[in-house]
């Protein structure tokens, strides 16, 4: 009776391991159905098969026998054998990461190295042992194979140990990274000046511009890319992402081969813009990105290319200066957009830059000008603690037009309405305007300005952006558009001379970064009862400012024999940076100097005011703290001391000059 009792119990127990081994196999089939991976299928499984038999001999202890022993050790071993002879290479190990046991797999796999027992696993892998403990998964090679390291805690006779477990990643991330290599890049590439440079030419660019073809199909050609023209002299490129890892190693050198294609007797270089991006779930989002950055590229003077990265833009090239564009079709669409926008709004606010120059002056009473020729309400925003605004503000206090057009910053926020219109001139940054909160909170707005386009670190959407680098100034643009908008005689002589002003400052009384559409301009001005004279005496230094640039000048600092910076820690008033640019101006004179930096304190924050001979661009090198500007003409500030300003300058101008050199 009592063997039957003993066959009865063994049998029933039998038939609960095999219900609870069935159970654990449903599970793992379970997981692995729900894409889950087989290690971890596995160590489900384990946990259910081996945590079942638990319970059930808890449950059952006192009808236990020697033949439920032997069933327990049976099924013990039976496990034992499956994790020896799984694919995975798996390790027990103590907590110092001492190997006291492995299965076939890892013997296999670390075959090499020979036998393993009694090794460190950060010995034999780059397992970092705090990291894993820490975080419980981990990547690591181990002979030349990539795993991904799952760790399992386990305690057996009051002592604690190990379970690694080792997934082979090595084949999916070498197919994750050809994926990656082979996603779609979407460019879009533009001859930038060959229409300006045919301009009053008998004979056509058209063998120039099949040349400049040519480079452009090799260069695709190269890249296992391919282009395609879908407009005079436009092309769509789409290569992958290896081919754009080429063009960004060698810094975009296509660049430098078009240049190279020169025009006429003065040997004017052919240049090409380009925008391009990987970034975007489709291709669609990556043909948005690449139209954008063709913008951008364009908006800083052409001759560059513009990528479009993770949340910023990226620039290479751009190292020459802009043709002028010659057309009066533009400014004529300019002045019908901009009169009929201003037509709708209930007011204009006119806003620029911080630090207000006389460019910026000039243009702001420009588009009043032309708000009042249009019936609506200007209000141009100043900053009152501003010297030079207070004496710029003085020369209008007689005309009953601008009797409360100047606003601060707190007024001009009380007046935005719905229907307000923001005009900002003189600057394209949010950053660098004289207000960020004004720029973000007035829903219709729009810029006029001739400086090289930058990447602001606060976003917004504009109604357009008139931005055009090759132009002298933002004054010569709103001249242009008065000329094509407000009736003879509507433009009074203190705004033309405003206007003049803002022009002969930005082009060094005519000498600098002047074309056919810069002296049209002044022309238009002094037919309105600009006089140079007059214009030009606002650009004087008085005794202080004077006194200010003399100082400045006397602490200087020679760098790579062509770089002149010079500082001053002890500025306290605005007009200073007006003293540090004109000082710029004036090392400019010292012969062997390319290129003159000034830094000033002022404010809790450190200026820079850089000028160049056209050598060198000092835009390309403030971009890199930071700044921004033209090529010959460019500022920066940051909140940083001086002394830590002047060590990133010295490096921003060695990446310059790396980068330079690489080109050529």
């Amino acid at each position: 009776m009592y063997n039957n009792k003993n066959k009865s119990g063994g049998q029933r127990n039998t038939l609960i391991s095999l219900i609870i081994g069935v159970a654990s196999l449903i599970v793992f089939l379970a997981l692995l159905s729900f894409d889950v991976s087989p290690v971890v299928s596995f160590i489900i499984a384990f946990v259910v098969l081996t945590g079942g038999n638990a319970v059930c001999s808890f449950i059952l202890r006192r009808k236990t026998d020697s033949g439920d022993e032997k069933l327990t050790s049976s099924l013990g071993q039976i496990m034992l054998e499956m994790v020896i002879k799984m694919q995975n290479p798996m390790v027990i190990c103590d907590t110092t990461g001492k190997i006291i046991w492995r299965n076939r797999a890892f013997a296999l796999a670390t075959e090499r190295i020979g036998s393993v027992m009694g090794a460190k696993i950060d010995s034999i892998s780059s397992v970092n042992t705090e990291e894993l403990e820490e975080k419980g998964t981990v990547f690591a090679e181990l002979c030349d194979r990539r795993y991904q390291v799952e760790l399992l805690h386990f305690k057996t006779d009051e002592k604690k140990y190990w379970f690694l477990i080792f997934d082979d990643r090595t084949l999916i991330d070498s197919l994750n990274v050809q994926i990656e290599n082979e996603r779609s890049v979407v460019a879009y590439a533009i001859i930038d000046n060959l229409e300006e440079l045919s301009r009053n030419r008998q004979d056509s660019l058209k063998a120039e511009a099949n040349e400049v073809e040519e480079i452009l199909r090799e260069f695709a050609k190269s890249l296992n890319g391919i282009l395609r023209e879908y407009d005079r002299n436009k092309y769509m490129l789409i290569m992958n992402r290896a081919g754009f890892a080429k063009c960004r190693a060698n810094n975009f050198a296509v660049l430098d081969r078009i240049r190279d294609i020169r025009v006429g007797d003065l040997g004017i270089p052919i240049t090409v813009s380009i925008g391009i991006t990987d970034i975007g779930d489709s291709l669609a989002e990556r043909e948005a990105g690449a139209r954008e950055a063709l913008s951008m590229a364009l908006a800083r003077g052409g001759d560059q290319v513009a990528y479009k990265s993770e949340g910023s833009m990226v620039f290479f090239g751009g190292n020459t200066r802009p043709v002028q564009k010659i057309s009066k079709v533009s400014a004529k669409v300019r002045s019908g957009e901009l009169t009929a926008r201003i037509n709708v709004a209930s007011n204009v606010i006119i806003m620029g830059h911080r630090n207000a120059d006389q460019d910026c002056f000039g243009a702001s009473v420009g588009i009043a000008r032309l708000a009042l020729y249009c019936g609506v309400k200007p209000y141009i925003v100043i900053d009152r603690c501003d010297l030079k605004t207070e004496d710029f503000i003085s020369k209008f206090a007689s005309l009953p037009e601008y009797e409360d057009v100047f606003v601060d910053e707190n007024e001009a926020m009380s007046l935005i309405e719905s229907d307000t219109l923001l005009v900002v001139v003189d600057v394209n940054n949010v950053d660098h305007m004289l207000s960020s909160g004004i720029a973000i909170s007035v829903n219709n707005a729009l810029i006029i300005d001739h400086h090289r386009k930058t990447d602001s670190r606060v976003k917004r959407d504009w109604l357009a952006e008139y931005i055009e680098p090759s132009v002298s100034s933002a004054s010569e643009l709103v001249a242009e558009i008065l000329e094509q908008s407000v009736g003879e005689g509507k433009l009074l002589k203190e705004e033309a001379n405003a206007l003049l002003g803002g022009i002969i400052l930005d082009t060094k009384q005519f000498t600098r970064s002047t074309g056919a559409r810069t002296f049209n301009a002044a022309i238009y001005l002094r037919s309105a009862g600009a006089n140079i004279y007059e214009s030009a005496a606002e650009l004087k230094s008085d005794f202080d400012e004077f006194q200010k640039q003399s100082k400045i000048m006397s602490d200087l600092l020679v760098y790579k024999k062509r770089f002149v910076i010079a500082k001053d820690e002890q500025s306290d008033v605005h007009t200073d940076t007006v003293a540090a640019a004109k000082a710029a101006e004036a090392l400019l004179s010292i012969r062997g100097v390319d290129a003159a930096f000034v830094l000033i304190r002022l404010g809790g924050e450190t200026h820079i005011s850089a000028r160049s001979n056209s050598q060198v661009s000092v835009q390309l090198i403030l971009e890199k703290i930071g700044g921004g500007g033209h090529l010959d003409s460019a500022g920066a500030k940051s909140g940083d001391p001086l002394v830590i300003m002047l060590e990133n300058l010295k490096g921003a101008i060695d990446e310059y000059l790396e980068e330079t050199n690489k080109n050529n």
